[in-house]
């Protein structure tokens, strides 16, 4: 049970970091779109 709950904490963690990364990708396109224009 120990492993499962450890196993759902690394996943849980590797989720926030994945929407982390959307985010500054989403920050990094749109600033680059801003400049282009």
């Amino acid at each position: 049970m120990q492993a499962g709950k450890h196993f759902r904490h690394i996943y849980l963690a590797g989720e926030l970091v994945k929407k982390q990364i959307q985010k500054k990708t989403a920050e990094k396109t749109t600033m680059h779109s801003l400049r282009s224009r």
